[in-house]
Formats: structure tokens, C-alpha cells, sequence
């Protein structure tokens, strides 16, 4: 009789024997080929991200009525020097409303753009792997991973994510550049340019400096990494002389507030995300006290922190400080936020590719283990954003109608039928200004069971005269 390890190796084997087949396979094709195949799966894997029928919170909602204009030339542009906003993000917010103008009324349109725009992301770490000596096969399971992870498909997935879109393809473009030997004058250029256009997208950009300080830390002090943190570096000082005393004056009671024993909460949330399935946001993660889930996931974490460190001590301290410094903007904020740890995905999970082959048999299998819960977590989301996007699909148009035939000047006041997912409503109908031309504003409120009501809200977005729909 074969004993268990004796299966478990041949297993192995077996396994073994199919993973060098089809890395051959990969491995075989030509760049055009394996760009191709790369930019496909990652399409085919959020294909059904595509086709949600609707959005999933009220910022799309917002930035549409704001684009609800006759022409694009009508539409209330923002100032590329209005320093003194607090969320001074020219690029993102210019870009947001010409895609809202012409995409909003065809949400397929709108998610169909930022699937591919996360799918290029993809594509461009995908060719960083193959630039630092990965092979095609490797490089191409990378990018697998990356697109299924639950903070890529957070951010793929939702509208309002396109200053993450946007500050990673700066990054990710700066290193491609770095890595495939583009000069030293060309890589001051480009480090001051794209870190200028990442920042006039979101303040978490201030992130890249940082990042490109801790590669050329770990990476046997090269002097060309040395000059891209310092050219990233002025332009984030810079920015940081102009723009950090309206940071600071943070808005009170929101996940903005600052706080410096924020950061070390905020930093065990992300790490336990990635694999918690339950869980839509990081900050709920440890917000219901260290129950079973929490306390799994860290575990869990542990086990990898081990992992990494008998497979190479230095490149589990880079592990850590290039997750610091990729997550440091956004450490110190009273809530932690899925789509803050766009970045620090990538990041992990290139670190992590890169050490396979110094990771031994049982390390290779638990790396395996949380891969697939983190694809799981991914998948979760997915099914989440299209929930939602399905429920809005049905309650915004809803909501709209009962507003426009609601007479007199009290509110219109709506309650939550059992079995609804209270979170979804409040974020759709929180501070939307007008949908379609219909204006809500302070018309509608959400009121508590047993006050006076008029219409009632049902799970999928109905809203019915009486509490029951059947």
C-alpha cells in the first residue's frame, strides 16, 4: 500500500509533468502572441464586470448629474490649478465627466472602459515580469493573479476607481521604461512627468517616490533607481509645499480624518483582506472584534510572512517595505478602502512570483492554497459589484419617478423592507443631486422602521406601496 506521501509526490509529479507542458506552450509563442494572450485572459476573467447592468455606488451617481449637460462644452470642467480643493484631482475628475457625459445611460460602456484600462494595467506588469527574467508562462500566471484578486477587481470593477486606474499606469509605465533600459535622462523625464500626472490624479501618488526608494534599497543601490526617487521625489515636495496645509485640514467625522495610530491598524486590515472571501472592504476585516474570520487570516498572513522568510530574508523585508511605501499615503485615514491597495496587489504578488522558484515543496503548495483564496475573494466581489449594479439598475430609475410625482415640500420618506442590504440604498440615494434630470437632492430619505413612511424598499430596488411585494 502507497503511503500518503508517496501519493502526495506522485501527485506532485503528475502535476509537474502538465505545468512544463504548458509552460513550454507559453514559452513558445511570439511577444505579439503572449501580449495577446495576456490582455485576453485578463479580459475573458472580468468579462462578466462588463455586462453589469448598473453602478454600485453614489459616486458614479454624482459626477453623472454633474454631467447631465446638452453639450460636452457645457460640462463644469476642473481647474488644473485649483490647489486649494481638498481633492485636487484635475485628471481624474476631467476624465470622469467626459466619460460619464458620453457613458453614463450605457453602464456596459463605463465598466467596458475600465476593464480594459485594468486589463492594460495587467498587461504592462505582466511585461515588468518578463523585463526582470520571468519567463512567459510565469509572467503570464502573474498577471492571472493579479486581475483576480480582490483589489483589482474592486477597482475594475467600480467607476469611481479611475484615479487608481490612473496613478497605477503611471507607475507601471515609469518602471516598464526603467527596466526595459530606457536612458538616464529620459528616466529623470519620465519620473517627473508621470509622477506630476499621477499626483493631479490622487494624493495616494505620493506613494511612488517611496516605492522606487525601497527598489533601490533592495536592488544593490542601482544609481538609475537612485535618480528616479529623487526626480519623483522634488515633484512630490513640491507638491506636498502647495498642497499639505489643505490636507491637513482634513474634513472631520469621515474616513479622511487623520490620525497617527490609524496607520498600524490600517495596515494589518490590508494585509488581512486578501484573503478573507466574507469581506467586501478592508475596514471591516477587525471592525466586528477578532471573531473566526479574523483571526483564520492571520494565520493565514503569518504562514506567508514564514513562507517568504525561509525562502529569502531579504526579499521579505522588501516585501514589507515596498508594501509600506506603496500603502504609506493612505495609512494614516480613519477607514482603510479595497481600492487603496490597487498598488500594493501588484506589488505583492510580483514580489511573491519572482521568489517561486527559492520556495521549497510545502511553501509552493500554501502559496497555492492563498492564491486560490485569493481568486476566491476576487470572484466574491465580482458577484458583489454586479448584485448591486443590478439593484441600482432598478431603484435609482424608481426612486426618480416617486420623486417627480411626490407633492408638497416634505421628503419623501422610504423604508427598508427585511432582507435588504442596507448599505446599498444608503449609498444611493446619499447626497444625489438629480438622476436623469430629476432632481432628488433633499426629496428622499431613508427613514427608520415604525416612522411614518411612504413607500416601502424592496431588495431589488422596487419601491412598492406596501412593505410586501408578492
Amino acid at each position: 500500500m502507497l503511503s500518503p506521501d508517496h501519493l502526495l509526490y506522485r501527485w506532485h509529479n503528475r502535476m509537474l509533468v502538465w505545468c512544463q507542458q504548458a509552460s513550454q506552450l507559453l514559452n513558445q509563442l511570439s511577444w505579439g502572441q503572449w501580449l495577446l494572450l495576456v490582455f485576453g485572459s485578463a479580459l475573458v476573467l472580468q468579462l462578466p464586470l462588463v455586462f453589469n447592468p448598473g453602478y454600485f455606488s453614489h459616486d458614479e451617481l454624482q459626477w453623472a448629474a454633474r454631467a447631465n449637460v446638452a453639450t460636452v462644452a457645457e460640462l463644469p470642467w476642473l481647474g488644473w490649478f485649483d490647489l486649494e480643493s481638498y481633492q485636487y484631482r484635475p485628471l481624474t475628475f476631467n476624465i470622469w465627466l467626459w466619460a460619464a457625459y458620453h457613458g453614463f445611460a450605457h453602464p456596459w460602456l463605463f465598466h467596458a472602459l475600465l476593464v480594459v484600462w485594468g486589463s492594460i494595467n495587467t498587461v504592462l506588469l505582466a511585461l515588468i515580469a518578463r523585463r526582470l527574467g520571468l519567463s512567459a508562462a510565469a509572467s503570464w500566471i502573474l498577471a492571472m493573479l493579479f486581475v483576480t484578486s480582490p483589489y483589482a477587481m474592486y477597482v475594475h470593477g467600480w467607476v469611481a476607481t479611475m484615479a487608481d486606474l490612473l496613478v497605477m499606469s503611471a507607475l507601471l509605465l515609469l518602471v516598464w521604461a526603467m527596466v526595459s533600459g530606457a536612458r538616464v535622462w529620459l528616466v529623470l523625464v519620465l519620473s517627473m512627468i508621470l509622477t506630476a500626472a499621477a499626483l493631479m490624479s490622487k494624493e495616494s501618488a505620493l506613494a511612488i517616490p517611496a516605492l522606487l526608494g525601497v527598489v533601490w534599497l533592495f536592488n544593490g543601490f542601482r544609481k538609475k533607481w537612485l535618480l528616479a526617487c529623487l526626480a519623483s521625489g522634488l515633484v512630490a515636495v513640491v507638491y506636498l509645499y502647495l498642497r499639505l496645509p489643505v490636507l491637513m485640514l482634513q474634513p472631520e467625522g469621515t474616513h479622511y480624518s487623520l490620525g497617527f495610530w490609524h496607520a498600524p491598524w490600517r495596515w494589518l486590515e490590508y494585509q488581512l483582506y486578501w484573503v478573507t472571501p466574507i469581506e467586501v472592504e478592508p475596514h471591516t476585516t477587525t471592525s466586528k472584534g477578532w471573531r473566526v474570520p479574523p483571526v483564520l487570516a492571520a494565520l493565514l498572513v503569518i504562514g506567508f510572512w514564514l513562507v517568504m522568510w525561509r525562502s529569502s530574508k531579504k526579499v521579505m523585508l522588501a516585501l514589507l517595505a515596498g508594501g509600506v511605501a506603496l500603502l504609506l499615503p493612505v495609512l494614516p485615514i480613519a477607514a482603510s478602502a479595497a481600492q487603496y491597495g490597487y498598488l500594493f496587489a501588484a506589488w505583492c504578488l510580483l514580489v511573491v512570483v519572482m521568489t517561486w522558484p527559492r520556495v521549497d515543496l510545502w511553501g509552493r503548495y500554501y502559496l497555492v492554497l492563498l492564491g486560490g483564496l485569493s481568486a476566491i475573494h476576487g470572484l466574491v466581489i465580482m458577484l458583489v459589484m454586479i448584485y448591486t449594479g443590478m439593484v441600482q439598475s432598478v431603484y435609482s430609475p424608481a426612486l426618480a419617478q416617486r420623486v417627480s410625482q411626490h407633492i408638497g415640500d416634505e421628503p419623501l420618506r422610504l423604508q427598508l423592507t427585511p432582507g435588504t442590504r442596507v448599505w446599498i440604498f444608503y449609498r444611493l440615494t446619499h447626497q444625489i443631486h438629480s438622476y436623469k434630470g430629476v432632481e432628488i437632492a433633499h426629496r428622499a430619505r431613508i427613514v427608520e422602521a415604525g416612522e411614518p413612511t411612504d413607500y416601502y424598499i424592496q431588495p431589488d430596488g422596487r419601491i412598492t406601496e406596501e412593505p410586501s411585494a408578492d
